[in-house]
């Protein structure tokens, strides 16, 4: 059985570590404890030398609603913002001497996307929705800019991040953002033929 604590369930098999993300009741939002819980995943898998490649997968049907606004609200009163550790994780996924793939079979939002980004590939199932929601509360999306830009095409970025519109898997794949869409059914054979 695991732990309520668990945030990010590790699994290592035919030299692939898979990092879950294990957060369903807050839509595996980007808290402190479960970023923290992914970078020291993250850095075992690297230390593994029997370990070739990571993948960032999901519980729940979010792949990851972005930072995690209710503790972000808390912190501020004490002068800390938690969601300033998302730079970390997205250099060590960005960085990882490893590849690194997203399998992504649900929605993500903000910070969720910049982890998709940071990865050297990522598969979405053609229905999972996406949407730099900043916006909708008065940000930019300034810290996964780092991840995002490099991959976006120009004009989609300007137009994504000044709407904030949701966009399905199929204008994810056309606009850079993930290596491909599939349907649901084929996303984990996509993933697997990716790390065979």
């Amino acid at each position: 059985m695991t732990s309520p604590d668990v945030l990010v369930r590790v699994a290592t098999a035919r030299g692939v570590t898979t990092l879950t993300l294990d957060s369903p009741h807050n839509r595996n939002a980007l808290s402190t404890a479960l970023m923290t819980q992914l970078l020291a995943g993250l850095a075992d898998a690297v230390a593994d030398e029997a370990v070739r490649a990571v993948v960032l997968d999901h519980t729940g049907p979010v792949f990851c609603s972005g930072a995690d606004l209710k503790e972000t609200a808390m912190a501020y009163a004490s002068g800390t913002v938690p969601a300033g550790m998302l730079g970390d994780v997205l250099a060590a996924v960005w960085e990882c001497p490893k590849p690194v793939l997203a399998r992504v079979a649900g929605p993500a939002r903000a910070g969720g996307l910049g982890l998709i980004a940071a990865a050297d590939l990522a598969v979405c199932a053609d229905e999972a929705t996406f949407a730099f929601t900043e916006v909708r509360i008065g940000v930019i999306p300034a810290v996964i800019s780092a991840t995002v830009l490099p991959r976006l095409h120009p004009r989609a970025a300007a137009e994504l991040y000044l709407t904030g519109d949701t966009f399905d898997g199929r204008r994810a794949a056309e606009i850079g953002l993930v290596t491909a869409s599939v349907p649901a059914d084929g996303l984990d054979d996509t993933v697997r033929g990716y790390c065979d």
